[in-house]
């Protein structure tokens, strides 16, 4: 077994050899794959549920805000352990990567395994105060129940999956994601509504479904990890090595949890902004929200490959290669986003057709996909520049432009375009707020690097 890690270990250097491009194209492409696979598991959830009626679906819409926080703690983990772990693979260092790994497996079970009960006790007050009623509070019941029981299911994956795309895997984890999600659909339907010998289930088989494709991903990461990359470690560990071996990791993740969290909770202000405007802009806006990872996937992906390029090189001392895989990553974000934007352009009111038949919906969605792309090439270089600066282990930097972005000059901006232009305004806001932090990003980054360097000539 070691000797077959070692070959693979060998192989997966090629990250410190091979062009940059190379490199990125290989890490990046897997991902896209993946990411389309967790967009269409919470797709077909909200689909199979939808044809449950009115109220499940407004049930399952009161879970999305906690449910999205349970997903910000475990991206977290997944971010953090990427980050340490990558630059352990660039440096050599497998036996401490073991160890790190190992315990963070231990530390995020039993961190949402308190998150689990505490949720669990908290259930009723937590969704009255979110303003649920009597109706559907059984329902939200029914389905939370189920789905906080299985969070402690679902880390194992999320940090195994960062683990395997720190040491230049990617290809696993997106299959292990895209089988869970095909795993999910079919059971969807069938614990759901009960076919054939299946139980009929309601909002409980939706929960159950994803419980049993995540207990799907769990087994088939852990079997990688154990017995191809031989990453998990079975020692008894002593209190100091676990407090080491979480500090490091926690350093990263709690940071990149908190970014994560931050994005959802703009988001209710800017609706609420739009929401003036009557129910036509609100369901525009919605509908754009939802279209935004779509029509950044490849850029969303292409954020993993450079942040384990630049974790694994910074970690062996090729700043050179660092520096050219940020700059590959910026120019492809840029570029590939501003063609994005001039094809919507052009098909914008065909794809607001798609998504809606009211006429004033469509009007606003259309000019929201007129207005908000043409600064995603922005937005994707700072995203890019939060993950480098989680590879480089500066995640108070990292958290700094998500705070500035959303808080500091999307809110901000928004609100004034919502008085000056109305609900074009509030697009127009957060469009100016993209490229700002776009621009300011990408000479923070310049300017790291520099520094890096002459540290290291120093």
């Amino acid at each position: 077994m070691a000797q077959r890690s070692a070959l693979k270990s060998e192989k997966k250097a090629n990250l410190l050899e091979d062009p940059e491009a190379t490199c990125l194209y290989r890490l990046t492409v897997p991902m896209i794959i993946g990411i389309v696979a967790i967009m269409a598991f919470n797709l077909v959830d909200a689909f199979y549920i939808g044809m449950l009626g009115a109220k499940p679906l407004a049930a399952m819409a009161f879970t999305v805000p906690i449910t999205a926080a349970v997903f910000a703690l475990n991206l977290g983990f997944s971010s953090g352990t990427s980050a340490v772990l990558a630059r352990l693979f660039g440096r050599g260092d497998r036996a401490l990567a073991r160890r790190i790994l190992t315990h963070t497996i231990i530390l995020a079970i039993l961190l949402l395994g308190g998150v689990s009960v505490l949720g669990l006790a908290m259930l009723e007050p937590i969704f009255r105060a979110m303003g649920a009623d009597e109706q559907l509070l059984p329902l939200i019941q029914e389905y939370m129940s189920v789905w906080l029981m299985g969070i402690m299911v679902l880390v194992v994956p999320m940090v195994s999956n960062g683990a395997l795309r720190a040491s230049g895997d990617t290809k696993s984890p997106s299959f292990i994601m895209s089988v869970s999600a095909l795993i999910n659909g079919v059971l969807d339907p069938l614990l759901i509504f009960g076919l054939g010998p299946f139980p009929e289930l309601g909002m409980k088989g939706a929960a159950l479904s994803s419980v049993l494709a995540w207990g799907f991903s769990c087994t088939a990461a852990l079997t990688i990890l154990i017995r191809r990359e031989n990453l998990i470690e079975f020692v008894l560990p002593t209190v100091n090595q676990l407090l080491d071996s979480w500090r490091q990791v926690l350093r990263i993740a709690m940071p990149a949890a908190l970014n994560n969290l931050m994005a959802p909770i703009a988001m209710m202000i800017i609706i609420a902004l739009v929401a003036q405007f009557g129910e036509a802009a609100v369901a525009a806006t919605g509908v754009g929200a939802r279209l935004e990872p779509m029509l950044m996937l490849v850029v969303m992906s292409l954020t993993a490959g450079v942040g384990v390029m630049v974790g694994q090189n910074h970690g062996a001392g090729k700043l050179q290669r660092v520096r050219k895989a940020v700059q590959l990553g910026f120019r492809f974000a840029f570029i590939w986003q501003l063609g994005v934007a001039i094809v919507l352009i052009f098909f914008s009111s065909a794809l607001a057709g798609i998504f809606t038949d009211e006429a004033e919906v469509a009007e606003v969605l259309r000019r929201y996909l007129w207005i908000q792309p043409i600064s995603f090439g922005f937005l994707g270089v700072s995203m890019l520049s939060i993950s480098i600066l989680n590879a480089l282990h500066q995640p108070s930097v990292a958290i700094l432009i998500s705070l500035l972005r959303l808080f500091g000059l999307t809110v901000p901006f928004a609100y004034a375009g919502a008085l000056l232009f109305g609900v074009e305004g509030v697009y127009m806001g957060a469009a100016l707020a993209n490229t700002i932090i776009g621009i300011f990003s990408y000479f923070l980054i310049k300017d790291r690097l520099n520094k890096l360097e002459r540290l290291e000539n120093a």
